[in-house]
């Protein structure tokens, strides 16, 4: 029970103001009568549920250092992808990917640059990170590393693109049983 409100009016605009909440997966209104021999007895006026969609929690994990990338390689090195699989762990582990096929799949990079704030965060994470090792301004080193991400899915995106084609014009791959 949510609340005991004074009219079936009253009643109505809050279980209208809780359906309207992401989280409420349904409501309930029961008017209690009560007789004068004491007797209580509750009837069911309106019920609605509904489907809840559940925000998943892609938060970044903290990481305490990130090696410095000054070039696009540099983010399909180890080290990178290892700082990688842990701020993304909670993402890579639900999708059971790994940082590798994260840089090299367009799909799978899309799906994770489409996240409202996983990857801003963890892009300001890595920047004040390096910025305050490299005692350079955290703002040019976001800069940096966007222009970074943008350069990777490029090349996801034309690894795609050539991969689909060369698909398409394998006359094996026509013939081939799905």
């Amino acid at each position: 029970m949510h609340e005991v409100m004074p009219t079936e009016e009253s009643a109505r605009r809050k279980a209208a103001d809780l359906l309207a909440m992401k989280t409420t997966e349904g409501v309930r209104i029961l008017k209690e009568s009560q007789f004068g021999s004491g007797e209580r007895r509750e009837t069911e006026i309106f019920k609605q549920t509904k489907e809840v969609s559940k925000d998943e929690d892609f938060s970044i994990t903290p990481v305490d250092s990130a090696p410095l990338c000054e070039k696009v390689a540099d983010y399909y090195q180890t080290a990178a992808r290892t700082t990688m699989a842990r701020l993304f762990s909670k993402y890579l582990d639900k999708h059971e990917m790994t940082p590798f096929e994260l840089l090299h799949s367009h799909k799978n990079l899309k799906r994770a640059l489409n996240l409202d704030t996983m990857v801003p965060s963890a892009v300001d994470k890595i920047a004040s990170l390096h910025a305050r090792a490299a005692g350079v301004d955290a703002r040019k080193q976001k800069d940096v590393i966007y222009a970074a991400v943008d350069a990777i899915s490029k090349r996801a995106r034309s690894r795609h693109k050539r991969t689909a084609r060369t698909q398409r014009l394998d006359p094996r791959r026509a013939l081939a049983p799905p």
